[in-house]
């Protein structure tokens, strides 16, 4: 029995490892990605990101970039057991479609517009990504449910702040519409970057701090969604959460 309980608990501690390292690795490639866009970059993200195996991270870089064929291969590989899944691989085939026409989402056909309601019904991540083209190409306003959210995450106890104590990094409001506050309070680093990627993976906004402080940081321009956010303290991520943008 003690020697199986000790198995188990190695086994747990490898696993919480390996858990810390793929999460690590890929808040690293969200900086790199962000290192990219900086350097007015964005067309080597995509071939960055399948040097990494990162194929399905890669796809909106390579629709941008018009390589269709190399994007039907990677979602002609994508096991549709999911929702989430089966949503996606609707979703890219549509974009691909209207690409390849030379069109754009305000020229989607009736049935094109029947999908995306469909998709925008459905209980997954992508039903936002959904939301957005409806609230786009037909002004339609889709309240944002708040969800159990922010998760903040601090790199050795996953947990970083609790109710009733004093956080030395706050993000807030969530959800955000016009301004996202960080406060940065009792941390000696000499500098902190701010990034925020999209669903696909896209940087989306990237910001620097120099000093401890209370910052607004604009986001008006940003479409209503689902974003990651990464704090990083002289480029150690100390702090991600995700973060709902609401108009």
């Amino acid at each position: 029995m003690l020697n199986n309980n000790l198995e188990e608990s190695k086994d747990s501690s490898l696993i919480d490892q390996l858990n810390d390292l793929n999460f690590q690795r890929t808040i690293l490639i969200y900086k790199i990605i962000g290192e990219y866009s900086n350097a007015d970059e964005v067309d080597s993200i995509a071939d960055f990101l399948l040097s990494e195996n990162e194929n399905r991270m890669a796809v909106p870089y390579l629709l941008n970039q018009n390589r269709f064929d190399e994007v039907s291969k990677i979602i002609s590989e994508i096991k549709q057991e999911e929702q989430e899944d089966i949503d996606y691989v609707s979703l890219v085939n549509l974009e691909i479609s209207l690409k390849e026409k030379g069109k754009t989402w305000f020229d989607i056909s009736d049935d094109d517009e029947k999908l995306i309601r469909q998709i925008a019904n459905d209980s997954t991540l992508l039903s936002r990504q959904a939301q957005n083209i409806l609230e786009l190409v037909f002004g339609e306003d889709y309240p944002v449910v708040n969800p159990e959210l922010p998760q903040e995450i601090n790199k050795d106890e996953r947990q970083f702040s609790y109710e009733g104590t004093k956080p030395l990094l706050r993000l807030y409001p969530n959800p955000a519409s016009a301004f996202l506050t960080l406060v940065i309070n009792g941390i000696t680093s000499l500098k902190y970057d701010v990034a925020m990627q999209d669903i696909f993976g896209r940087s989306i906004l990237q910001k620097q701090f120099f000093e401890n402080g209370k910052y607004d940081i604009p986001v008006q321009g940003i479409l209503a969604g689902m974003y990651l956010i990464t704090i990083s303290a002289d480029d150690n991520q100390i702090l991600t959460y995700k973060l709902i943008i609401s108009k």
